[in-house]
């Protein structure tokens, strides 16, 4: 055999047995106590390299300990542990008796195990050192190698126990706790111009725009608008909602919040199109539906008329398409024919199949993105009279709004300032573009649109710049 010792037991406090290969004993004279039999705790202890010709425990290092997030991937560290007795000559009394081929030891393997600490027994029962109600176990990878990982999903304490383990059986252990706090979920998205049909995976932890730093709400390169019955204009995200979104420039937006998993519930509660989205993959055909108190499938659903068998999403090109699964961050129209029908979607656990995209039926198709004109902008102008004050033009309403341009002139047509900006909002200082005050009286302002490429007027009236102040 390879191995330096199939066994060493201790006979006496001055000898021992030495049990090279079968058949193969010698009794070798020791004059020193055995030193580190009995090793220290794990990640320090456990004594270092002996001149004794016995098997040293390896020493465990579990890593820091560590602080971490709900839903956030947790990985640890073991590579830190070590064998003491990892290529050591053999040095001790009578060791020329050895055959030369056993004076070296081989080198060692140690293997790793991970396990979560036990708290406390409850009737028997060990207790895991978890938070009450966790499911983290269905999470854990790797937990037989140095670097092992999981998925917390709850906060509070997890204590984990690593077991590092030589060739010769001998293991000793080591603790590593990770505390695990309710922490916002950052989700970002890259999205180009043009119209597009959207969602967020997760509740969002406010309800404002989240744009790419440099943008803020005001001038977000983007409009959305929900839809109730007709289109709304939104000025947030919520978790469930499928929204038409107007992109100017492409952007990369930001959401922070609460992720979802396992199941969701979005409840419609009146008949005809919802737009709607879903904050993991979930497969239609395995959408469960409820309406009354009684469940069905939706093909059972559709067979009692209470919801279409449709789930419409717009492919690349914007054209409509039917959807075999909902994907997180895209939108989807689905068709309710009774009010209060509440749709549970189960998260797919596996890799979602191809999509095979067809076109809805002509008398099932949704209605298209909001279509505006400049009749329905709706320019605020605040304030008006002007006793020194900056004045503040402002597009409000449904119009998508690429750039606004407002210019003032005098009474007699002349031209005395200008502005442009990217979003719904220009302001007036009351100075002249000359740099000059423009003198009290009355002015003409003019307030244009560029919407979808094409600029509009949308306001021409009187502005007054009053005395005093």
């Amino acid at each position: 055999t390879e191995v330096l010792f199939s066994s060493v037991e201790k006979t006496a406090a001055t000898s021992i047995v030495i049990n090279i290969g079968p058949g193969d004993a010698k009794t070798v004279a020791f004059t020193n106590t055995l030193q580190g039999q009995q090793n220290g705790g794990g990640g320090g202890g456990g004594g270092g390299a002996s001149s004794g010709c016995y098997n040293n425990n390896p020493i465990p290092n579990a890593g820091p300990d560590q602080v971490g997030c709900v839903w956030q991937r947790i990985c640890l560290d073991g590579s830190a542990s070590y064998d003491p007795d990892e290529d050591l000559p053999l040095n001790f009394p009578g060791s020329a008796d050895v055959s030369p081929m056993y004076r070296h030891q081989p080198r060692e393997t140690l293997r790793f195990g991970w396990t979560f600490a036990i708290h406390h027994y409850e009737n028997g029962r060990a207790v895991l050192d978890i938070p009450r109600g966790s499911r983290v176990l269905e999470t854990i990878e790797g937990f037989d190698t140095e670097f092992p990982c999981f998925t917390p999903d709850l906060p509070g304490r997890y204590t984990l126990v690593l077991t590092v383990t030589d060739d010769y059986g001998a293991s000793l252990m080591d603790r590593v706790t990770v505390i695990v706090e309710e922490c916002d979920h950052l989700e970002t998205r890259l999205f180009l111009t043009g119209w597009q049909l959207v969602s967020v995976p997760l509740q969002p932890a406010e309800t404002a725009f989240q744009p790419m730093s440099g943008f803020q709400p005001a001038s977000a390169p983007f409009q959305l608008f929900r839809y109730s019955g007709e289109y709304i204009q939104a000025d947030s995200f919520a978790l469930g909602v499928g929204y038409w979104m107007y992109v100017a420039e492409p952007f990369e937006l930001r959401i922070t919040g609460l992720p979802l998993e396992g199941s969701f519930a979005i409840r419609l509660q009146r008949s005809g199109w919802h737009l709607i989205g879903t904050p993991f993959a979930a497969a239609w055909d395995q959408t469960r539906v409820e309406h009354d108190r009684l469940t069905w499938s939706v093909t059972e659903a559709a067979s009692r008329g209470v919801i279409e068998d449709l789930c419409i999403g717009a492919a690349a090109d914007g054209s409509y398409t039917q959807a075999d699964v909902l994907m997180p961050w895209n939108g989807y129209w689905v068709y309710a024919h009774k009010p209060d029908v509440v749709l549970h979607f189960r998260e797919l656990t596996s890799t979602p199949p191809t999509l095979f995209w067809t076109a809805p039926p002509a008398a099932m198709i949704p209605p298209g993105p909001p279509q505006r004109t400049a009749g329905d902008a709706q320019v605020v102008i605040s304030p008006n009279p002007s006793h020194h004050q900056p004045i503040v033009f402002r597009v409000d309403g449904l119009l998508i709004v690429d750039e606004l341009r407002v210019r003032v002139f005098d009474i007699a047509g002349r031209l005395i300032w200008h502005d442009t900006s990217a979003s719904r909002e220009v302001t007036w200082d009351g100075m002249r573009g000359n740099g000059d005050e423009a003198a009290r009286g009355a002015y003409i302002y003019v307030v244009e649109v560029r919407s979808e490429g094409a600029w509009s007027v949308v306001a021409r009236d009187v502005l007054i710049l009053a005395p005093g102040g």
